[in-house]
């Protein structure tokens, strides 16, 4: 919406929540990224506010409003949202996504709860964090060989260091196989069973694109993006310039 702004068009941003931002909004990051990722979102506010962007926050956008809008250029930022699970007891009432913990959507546990998360990933590693710092008791299992494997060398170092100041006990090369009533059932890397007992149960086992209005839209106007998450989920800076590439080509 920025770039766009810059050249001169006049720019609508849909937000269905209720303030811009999007994962930003929810993510725990440690001290240092968490600081950054504020000032950026804050940035960004300020500057579709000062280019005169048109926010509509509470609005999702549907293509009932092709007509009326009669848009020469439509960019897709729809999101990415947790994958469906697949792990035999994942509909367990005691199961969350990782997400909706960091985000509020989900109750938080009490203080000494012993938790599981399923995903050694930059959100497995933060919800982890967000558990401890609680006062909870966590194991986090990553079926990898290296937690935080797709993040930057610096912020993979943090988190290491701060999964290990806070006591987090690290399973790596640790497959889930199944949630029971007990905790989650588990195979080593070499295939031996263990088992952790556990009263809740995190997922963060990977995200999906949320690009049901792809289909909807593709073909209705002079010029259609689909960027970021919801074209593939990944990290912030590919979403960062494909956004500013879109915005730049209309």
């Amino acid at each position: 919406a920025r770039a766009a702004a810059l050249r001169g068009h006049a720019v609508e941003l849909f937000e269905a929540g209720p303030a811009l931002g999007g994962q930003m909004l929810g993510a725990l990051k440690p001290a240092r990224a968490r600081k950054t990722l504020d000032h950026l979102r804050d940035y960004l506010v300020r500057e579709v506010e000062r280019l005169g962007v048109e926010v509509r926050l509470k609005t999702r956008w549907s293509t009932e409003r092709l007509a009326e809008d009669a848009p020469d250029a439509l960019v897709l930022a729809s999101g990415a949202r947790p994958a469906p699970p697949t792990l035999p007891g994942a509909w367990d009432p005691r199961v969350v996504q990782a997400v909706d913990l960091l985000a509020g959507a989900a109750p938080a546990v009490a203080g000494d709860t012993v938790t599981v998360v399923i995903g050694g990933g930059l959100v497995g590693c933060e919800a982890a964090l967000w558990l401890t710092r609680r006062g909870g008791r966590v194991a986090l299992v990553e079926r990898g060989t290296r937690l935080a494997a797709r993040v930057s060398a610096d912020l993979r170092s943090h988190l290491l260091w701060a999964l290990d100041d806070a006591g987090v006990r690290v399973h790596t090369g640790t497959e889930a196989t199944a949630i029971d009533t007990a905790g989650v059932s588990c195979r080593g890397a070499s295939g031996e069973p263990a088992h952790l007992p556990a009263e809740r149960i995190v997922l963060a086992a990977g995200a999906e694109a949320v690009a049901e209005l792809w289909e909807e839209i593709e073909g209705r106007a002079d010029k259609i993006f689909r960027i970021g998450d919801c074209y593939a989920p990944r990290g912030i800076r590919q979403a960062l310039a494909e956004g500013h590439r879109a915005g730049t080509a209309i």
